[in-house]
């Protein structure tokens, strides 16, 4: 006996079965977990200092390079990449996955510190940032006229 032909001779007992695998489906649908962006901690510790009034160059040669030098050693870097800007020293650590991050933070200001005398008085002190993509911007928009004034008035 083929399916069709079962389905058209035993039509009560693939109706029952048909119901049994939705309400199984609407069940296991309602307990499943779903999240737009899952919880995924990446491997990327930012360090950020600034440095009012300080060019460029002052900055890489202050406070980048002395920065570097430290956090170079600190256990399971997998990459520092650094940017020196007028007023502010960014450098990112790239770190191995499963690094714990909050260890690892850890490291880094244990390693800033050991240099902090080094660094001018005038630059603030380095900021340690882990890397929150939950904090990112799901979508972002922009709107464009196609004039240049502005409507003055209510909106």
């Amino acid at each position: 006996m083929n399916i069709p032909e079962f389905s058209v001779n035993k039509k009560v007992t693939v109706t029952m079965l048909t119901i049994l695998v939705v309400i199984l489906g609407a069940f296991t649908f309602s307990q499943m977990g779903l999240e737009m962006m899952p919880e995924m901690d990446y491997p990327i510790v930012s360090v950020v200092t600034a440095y009012p009034g300080a060019s460029s160059e002052d900055i890489e040669n202050t406070l980048t390079k002395p920065l570097e030098s430290a956090l170079a050693g600190v256990k399971g870097i997998k990459s520092l990449k650094s940017q020196s800007v007028e007023n502010q020293s960014i450098i990112v650590a790239e770190f191995e996955w499963g690094v714990n991050l909050d260890f690892a933070s850890q490291d880094m200001r244990d390693a800033m510190d050991r240099i902090s005398d080094q660094l001018p008085n005038e630059a603030n002190r380095p900021m340690v940032l882990k890397t929150d993509m939950s904090a990112s911007p799901i979508l972002l928009y922009s709107v464009v006229g196609e004039s240049d004034t502005y409507r003055q008035g209510n909106f």
